[in-house]
């Protein structure tokens, strides 16, 4: 017995600073992500899926099983924006994945001029999403909004739909604890008379670009039509790598994977003038469960 405890002893001796030294790599790596099974994944390539137009049909082609992206869009006060003007709506559904980490000089946004998500600070750590409406004449003429909190430096889901009954809803999904937010409220008619406009993201198109968003934006989407919330919860589900469902009804997808491409088959692409503050980002996905 004496004889085993002393072999014990001197294996441990030998052997436990290199036992230890192991301990703590493996714990430095699981701190900056490594383990996180989603930066684990396969990760897709820019322009690895678009969507194609023919005579014929609508369809997808490429990588599209929703793998995780290689880039995302992270913004330092900038934006991006299609260069092809976008025809007014009054039934539409806009849906991004953000990581908010700070909002300069008041607010920033997802959208076309006066029909946009604004995104405002709400306390120290948080932010709230509101929908600037379509069906609104403008700015001052809304006075009530679907609107919910996001936090700050967590990556969520954020998608708001209205449609020509001023009826706005709005939905959240937080892949890191698996939560979703939703809202849902009526506008008061003011009458149409909202101009096409270029698609902004991470700025608020109707000031300048003295304000926008800090941190990371991927995958946004555009759609013509009111998704109802099993399609957005489906959307979702396949991650922030996911592909449009309604391909008939998407009018425009900027994935922002390394670009700043328009990649519904509609080619609202932002061009070099377009684009401000703007990179991308290859590090980012050690902040990302899902």
């Amino acid at each position: 017995m004496k004889i085993r405890l002393q072999s014990a002893m001197e294996y441990l001796m030998t052997y436990g600073w290199a036992i230890l030294a192991i301990a703590i790599v493996m714990v430095s790596l699981y701190s900056l992500g490594i383990f996180n099974a989603g930066s684990l994944q396969p990760t897709a390539t820019p322009g690895s899926c678009q969507v194609v137009r023919t005579a014929a049909q609508v369809s997808l082609a490429g990588q599209c099983n929703g793998l995780i992206p290689k880039y995302v869009a992270q913004f330092s006060q900038g934006y991006v924006a299609s260069a092809t003007k976008i025809r007014q709506l009054t039934n539409a559904t806009i849906v991004w994945w953000g990581y908010v980490t700070s909002i300069k000089s008041g607010g920033a946004g997802i959208g076309m001029p006066n029909c946009q998500v604004y995104i405002q600070q709400s306390g120290s750590s948080s932010y709230v999403a509101k929908w600037d409406p379509c069906v609104c004449n403008g700015y001052a003429s809304c006075s009530s909004y679907a609107q919910l909190t996001i936090p700050e430096s967590q990556w969520a889901m954020v998608a708001f739909t209205v449609n020509t009954g001023n009826v706005i809803n709005s939905y959240a999904y937080f892949p890191s604890n698996g939560t979703v937010v939703t809202n849902k409220n009526t506008v008061p008619a003011s009458g149409v008379s909202i101009p096409s406009g270029s698609f902004y993201i991470g700025e608020y198109a109707i000031y300048t670009i003295y304000q926008g968003l800090v941190g990371s934006v991927s995958n946004v989407q555009l759609y013509n039509t009111t998704l109802d919330n099993t399609t957005i919860k489906s959307l979702y589900q396949e991650g922030i790598g996911g592909a449009p469902i309604d391909l008939q009804h998407l009018i425009g997808w900027w994935p922002l994977n390394g670009n700043a491409n328009d990649y519904s088959g509609f080619n609202n692409n932002a061009n070099s003038i377009s684009i401000l503050n703007t990179t991308w980002n290859a590090n980012w996905q050690g902040t990302y469960g899902h």
